[in-house]
């Protein structure tokens, strides 16, 4: 009988061990974006920043001018989407570190005059993803339909990656749907707004799959110039789903699209309470999601 008890006890200080050891790994979240290489993060309290190396891009695709402009307007892009996913995530977990590994596939003309999404250097990013060890990854840009993006996509579902991509900042993209975000096998993100009017940005289209309501940040805005301004967009919305479905992903984690679809859909508000000012399959609201995922049962689906 002793003997039982003992093993017993053994057993139950290798099982708090390991889980004690599990939850001091670190959470990968992986950011297509632009560029912050070289960027400080050292505010950001147990956050690694790490760039995919030889990463080409530092400004935002645009007009002659716009790669001429200052690249800090670009940069800042880039950093606001980390900030937006880590604060998302630590609004549900305070603790964890965090490691976030940034991608820019976007790179100059033969001129020099314009910045485009380079497909090679989406898929080296998908394949530097998976040798890290990041599964979960969100894309903030919106690009036309081609089967070079396709098969990209397709690269990456093979590589075991689950996407999320921004729906893009537009009321009605359904003569020309914004891609990735429209694709099979890809978790389309659109925004909301919280107060009494629908948020400008807000996509409304039947591919969304959730809407989130994030705090507004700095994004560049194309008029003659590119130039800083203060938007509620759809690349910050990603960012914090990213940052959401990283955090949640700790206590149940998902393998693939539907897994993580079933998640998101446990512990988002339902669009009936935003009165027609949201889309897709609900609301994810950081300051929720720690309450409701306490509110997930045992083992087994969240739901």
């Amino acid at each position: 009988m002793l003997e039982r008890l003992f093993i017993a006890a053994l057993m139950l200080v290798a099982a708090v061990t390991t889980a004690l050891a599990q939850d001091s790994r670190p959470a990968r979240l992986g950011l297509v974006d632009l560029s912050v290489a070289g960027l400080d993060f050292s505010d950001l309290d147990n956050v690694a920043v790490r760039t995919m190396p030889d990463a080409h891009a530092t400004t935002h695709p645009g007009t002659r001018s716009a790669v001429r402009q200052d690249r800090d307007h670009a940069r800042a892009h880039g950093a606001e989407m980390v900030r937006a996913a880590v604060a998302a995530f630590r609004a549900v977990d305070a603790a964890t570190p965090i490691e976030i590994y940034v991608a820019s596939p976007f790179r100059a003309d033969a001129r020099g005059a314009r910045l485009g999404l380079s497909m090679n250097e989406l898929e080296r990013a998908y394949v530097w993803f998976a040798d890290n060890n990041v599964t979960l990854v969100a894309q903030t840009f919106v690009a036309p339909d081609s089967p070079a993006q396709r098969e990209a996509v397709a690269l990456a579902h093979r590589l075991g990656l689950v996407l999320l991509a921004s729906a893009g900042n537009g009321p009605d993209h359904n003569a020309v749907p914004p891609y990735p975000a429209a694709y099979d096998g890809v978790i389309s993100i659109s925004t909301t707004a919280l107060e009494t009017e629908l948020s400008r940005e807000a996509d409304r289209d039947a591919y969304v799959d959730f809407s989130v309501a994030p705090k507004r940040f700095t994004a560049i805005v194309y008029r003659r110039d590119p130039e800083l301004a203060s938007r509620q967009g759809s690349s910050a919305a990603t960012a914090s789903a990213l940052g959401i479905l990283g955090a949640a992903a700790r206590r149940w984690p998902v393998a693939d699209r539907a897994e993580a679809i079933n998640l998101l859909g446990c512990i988002a508000r339902p669009n009936e309470t935003f009165a027609g000012r949201a889309w897709g399959r609900g609301v994810l609201i950081a300051s929720d999601i720690g309450n409701r995922l306490r509110g997930l049962g045992g083992a087994g689906s969240p739901c």
